[in-house]
């Protein structure tokens, strides 16, 4: 267990400079061409005891398009760039620094539609930054995510492509179970704990970390440190701490 706690915590000191390094490679023509975002969308509340909990949709009108980009970007990417995070093994990082004007167009459409307050640690407008990334599950890939919480202050999941609602559906505490449908988002409190159940299919997702730097000066919403405790970040948006 030492072994693999020393191993994981050099990974980590490393991360920002490796990623850096790999994104710094990519071919900006990739997600550089305007993006279709639909206007007129359904919101559908979902009943939990707890949280504020929404699916809206559909979001894209050239969803095609968009799965088409990833699917080749990820084929073309360092390996290091296709491991989103520390749980998930299959997917897509999107770096600010390359994706800028696809990740803020997200983050800008989704304040602008006005949806309902979903915490209240900070309004829509207090939302500054992103974090975007792709998940990829499937019998090949991870089939399924253990419980956890999200490194933002809201989180949008939107199910790019899935072969059937029920496939890989998102699991909360409670034994809520809420289908991925395709072209719909799921918006919640980042602090929702939260699991994906198993894909028998494939199944693409693209998650949007919402960030706000207010929340962020006076702590981490992860460990709850002061921010002048902390290593500080220097790949893309400095996990939400910078503005």
């Amino acid at each position: 267990m030492v072994e693999k706690l020393d191993r994981e915590r050099g990974r980590r000191l490393s991360l920002d400079r490796d990623l850096k390094n790999a994104s710094d490679g990519i071919a900006k023509k990739y997600l550089s061409e305007e993006i279709q975002l639909v206007v007129a969308l359904t919101v559908e509340k979902i009943e939990h005891k707890s949280y504020q909990i929404y699916r809206v949709g559909p979001v894209f009108t050239n969803l095609g398009d968009v799965i088409s980009k990833i699917n080749q970007l990820r084929m073309e990417v360092p390996p290091i760039l296709q491991k989103p995070n520390s749980m998930n093994n299959f997917g897509l990082i999107l770096p600010d620094k390359v994706f800028s004007y696809f990740n803020s167009k997200i983050r800008k459409w989704a304040q602008e539609q006005q949806f309902p307050t979903l915490t209240p640690r900070c309004s829509w407008d207090e939302i500054d930054s992103q974090k975007v990334f792709c998940v990829q599950y499937g019998p090949s890939m991870d089939k399924s995510l253990g419980w956890h919480f999200d490194d933002s202050e809201l989180t949008m999941s939107i199910c790019l492509d899935n072969s059937g609602d029920e496939n890989g559906q998102l699991l909360l505490e409670d034994g809520t179970m809420i289908n991925q449908m395709k072209n719909y988002a799921i918006l919640h409190d980042s602090l929702l704990i939260h699991s994906a159940g198993i894909s028998k299919n494939n199944r693409l997702n693209l998650i949007c970390w919402f960030r706000s730097s207010k929340v962020r000066k006076s702590h981490c919403p992860m460990c709850n440190g002061q921010p002048e405790e902390l290593v500080p970040s220097n790949f893309d948006t400095g996990g939400g701490f910078l503005k």
